[in-house]
């Protein structure tokens, strides 16, 4: 049975989350779609990137909003900004990194269940509506969360160019 209810959010709207130095504002659940998708708005800084990772069962779709990304997809370097549309498909191997001081985008995880199930499991409520301060994951949580998920860790994030000139604040 598909979705029932519409939703409808303004700007702004929606369950506020903080989850590895961004902000995430969840806009549809899967409770919602009735795990036809989960759709979330992520405001995150530079300093942010991904390990090496890949989703068997869901694809992963991003909407650049503002800002810039650099993306890591089946071996390939590209670079994004807003406007811009990305979908990954299942079993793909993809990090991406934040090369502007911030980043807005849409993220949709389709189907749905794991792909909230992982933000979750490794987010916190926001108190208050704004970026939290950068800092270093909590690298157990997170491979908990991918293994309960069936999220697949492939390795570090894949930007070696980057990393040297990155580095979290402590």
């Amino acid at each position: 049975m598909g979705m029932t209810t519409p939703i409808g959010l303004a700007s702004g709207d929606g369950e506020a989350l903080w989850y590895d130095s961004g902000l995430m504002t969840v806009k549809a659940s899967t409770e919602q779609t009735a795990g036809g998708f989960f759709a979330f708005e992520m405001l995150t800084q530079k300093g942010k990137m991904t390990p090496l990772h890949s989703h068997p069962d869901e694809e992963e779709i991003f909407y650049i909003l503002d800002g810039e990304i650099l993306t890591h997809t089946a071996g390939a370097e590209e670079t994004f900004g807003a406007g811009s549309f990305i979908v990954t498909p299942r079993g793909t191997p993809h990090a991406f990194a934040v090369l502007t001081p911030t980043v807005r985008f849409l993220c949709m995880v389709s189907p749905a269940g794991k792909g909230e199930q992982f933000f979750r499991a490794t987010a916190e409520p926001a108190p208050r509506r704004e970026l939290p301060p950068l800092s270093e994951p909590d690298v157990d949580a997170m491979m908990k969360a991918m293994h309960d998920t069936g999220m697949v860790l492939l390795g570090p994030p894949p930007f070696p160019h980057l990393l040297s000139s990155a580095g979290h604040s402590s």
